[in-house]
């Protein structure tokens, strides 16, 4: 486990540490729209965001494997990927159940679809 340097925590308020597939990532939180403190909403909205864009995916399952059926390419940049990873690297570094939290965000996203048909 990497740890930051200048408060000894895995996540802190500058950096945020990643390992994917044995490769080891130090990034500002903020290079990726990430904010301190990071809290529910926020995470709330950023998923809410990968409903809006038809990316959801599982967090159990690895961002770099997930292709599109239809065409057969992978969903996410590299750089999108490593974006993914540093919010769900805080998510579960500082939300009590980030799943609970992208539950209500899928909820409140299949509301909207619905109403937006209604008003169709």
């Amino acid at each position: 486990m990497y740890v930051c340097q200048d408060c000894g925590r895995r996540v802190c308020e500058k950096h945020i540490y990643i390992d994917v597939n044995g490769e080891h990532w130090c990034v500002e939180g903020s290079d990726f729209g990430l904010e301190m403190p990071f809290d529910e909403e926020l995470f709330f909205w950023w998923v809410l965001n990968l409903y809006d864009s038809n990316k959801m995916f599982h967090f159990d399952d690895p961002p770099q494997e997930i292709v599109d059926i239809k065409t057969g390419e992978r969903v996410f940049t590299d750089s999108e990927v490593k974006e993914i990873y540093v919010w769900l690297d805080a998510a579960f570094s500082y939300l009590e159940d980030p799943f609970e939290v992208a539950l209500d965000a899928q909820r409140m996203y299949e509301q909207m679809s619905l109403e937006e048909r209604r008003n169709k």
